[in-house]
């Protein structure tokens, strides 16, 4: 993947593998280009390159000319092909902007002409402890309130925080109701409940929940005739009968249960594991699935150097059932998906 600056001329370099001998690059060769451009979410379109590839010395790296025009797309696939030689390919990706597009003329932070003048040298020189400016000595310094607000301003004056003293309260305050001195909590002994408390609204529902009669009706064995009518539906009631319960004893289940699997219970057929004769398919069951792994841990299975292939062997050892390919080039060791006997 090559990032690039869309719409600019590029000089590509690609190297050929040796097909024969991969450690080496192909010299002799006269490349075909095989190249797609995609602009968006459009579609790949075949795109026709000018130059042609062309040998750098006897290196096996063969070079080409990108126009401006040919890399003017959001991506581009170039594909070099050639007899004897390792298919290459690369993919430009197109950016309208790069770092060296980044403006380094030097800025004073900001583009407004009045705020510029702020942070000018000769600005700051006046900002010096004994220097500062005419218009800085013009900063009003009238002691605030905290508020331009003449009705908020008036409650922090000195003179009304001396009212709030607490043998001193203004008149407005004597109004406000006291719920906590003396008098009102002596007005609230049991016996004793101001008139005010007794005007609180209670509607005769409500009140008849908590009375001592009520009360006393909620005594284990003496429930009120009320409480009898919740309704309760056929089969929420046959839940918690006491035959239901008897039948949750642990010897004598009901019937609705007997279908449920215990730890004593013999493992239906299908969810035994079996000798395998094929690799299970990508879309199986559970069962066939831990049947795969279970056979992958348990079985023989043997590294064959002169097949380049690791084998699985069914349960007696001698028949091979599954087989992947495995290859290592000194670099990467790879292994296929494991597939049937070839």
């Amino acid at each position: 993947m090559i990032r690039h600056k869309k719409n600019t001329l590029y000089y590509l370099a690609l190297p050929m593998v040796d097909s024969g001998t991969p450690a080496n690059f192909k010299t002799g060769l006269s490349p075909a280009d095989d190249a797609y451009y995609k602009d968006g979410a459009g579609a790949w379109t075949a795109l026709a390159i000018t130059d042609t590839f062309s040998e750098i010395a006897a290196t096996g790296i063969y070079q080409i000319d990108l126009t401006a025009a040919e890399l003017n797309h959001d991506l581009v696939i170039i594909k070099l092909t050639a007899a004897g030689a390792a298919d290459s390919l690369v993919i430009f990706e197109m950016d309208t902007i790069e770092i060296d597009d980044i403006p380094t003329t030097p800025m004073r932070g900001t583009d407004n002409a009045a705020l510029a003048s702020v942070c000018t040298a000769p600005r700051l020189a006046e900002l010096d402890q004994a220097n500062l400016p005419d218009d800085i000595a013009a900063i009003p310094t009238t002691a605030m309130r905290g508020t331009d607000n003449a009705a908020l301003a008036s409650v922090c004056t000195a003179l009304r925080l001396a009212e709030l003293d607490a043998a001193n309260l203004p008149a407005d305050v004597d109004t406000l109701k006291t719920r906590c001195t003396e008098a009102r909590l002596a007005e609230l002994d049991a016996a004793n409940l101001p008139t005010d408390v007794a005007a609180i609204p209670t509607t005769p529902a409500l009140a008849s929940v908590c009375t001592e009669a009520r009360l006393s009706e909620l005594d284990a064995g003496n429930l009120p005739t009320d409480v009898a009518a919740i309704p309760t539906t056929p089969a929420l009631a046959a839940v918690c009968t006491e035959a239901r319960l008897a039948e949750l004893d642990a010897a004598n289940l009901p019937t609705t249960t007997d279908g449920i699997k215990t730890k004593t219970d013999a493992l239906p057929a299908s969810w035994q594991m079996t000798d395998l004769a094929a690799v299970p398919a990508i879309n199986v069951s559970i069962v066939e699935a831990l049947n795969w792994i279970y056979v992958i841990c348990r079985n023989r299975k043997r590294s064959n150097k002169t097949t380049g292939e690791i084998e699985i062997y069914k349960d007696n050892s001698t028949t091979k059932f599954a087989e992947s390919d495995i290859s290592d080039d000194g670099t990467i060791c790879d292994q296929s998906k494991f597939g049937e006997v070839d």
